[in-house]
């Protein structure tokens, strides 16, 4: 299990905010959310093959930053 931190207030954006733009976007990549109130999504490696890591990676940059 891969666990992300966010420093929110360096980043200007919240952890529920990364949660839900990787949902919204096309196609929608949902992550872990248990930790989401304490600054942290958690990503499966379960069923992560081909494209996919590099595709998160990706989504997860250009989101941070933007």
């Amino acid at each position: 299990m891969l666990r992300i931190i966010l420093d929110e207030k360096a980043l200007g954006l919240t952890t529920f905010d990364l949660v839900n733009r990787l949902f919204d976007d096309d196609p929608a990549i949902a992550v872990g959310q248990e930790g989401a109130a304490n600054g942290y999504v958690t990503v499966n490696p379960f069923d992560l093959n081909g494209e996919k890591p590099s595709l998160i990676v990706r989504r997860i940059r250009a989101i941070l930053s933007s």
